[in-house]
């Protein structure tokens, strides 16, 4: 939903609405593995041994569609 919303407040020219994504929970998709409850990346032992500041993900995406739209290709 975020993505899209990025994409389509850019410009882009999407007939997919944000509302049509509609999040499900795992236990309701079958798979032969079994996935963890939380399977976020823990970023603080790499920030602290590299002193670094990593943004969020939000804004990752935001950059991500800007530089997109940039090279014309949104």
């Amino acid at each position: 939903q975020f993505i899209v919303s990025a994409a389509r407040a850019a410009g882009a020219e999407l007939t997919l609405r944000p509302e049509a994504i509609r999040p499900i929970p795992a236990r309701a998709w079958s798979a032969k593995a079994k996935r963890p409850l939380n399977s976020r990346l823990e970023t603080s032992k790499f920030r602290s041994t590299f002193g670094v500041s990593l943004p969020s993900w939000q804004e990752g995406i935001r950059h991500l569609i800007a530089t997109l739209h940039e090279e014309g290709r949104l």
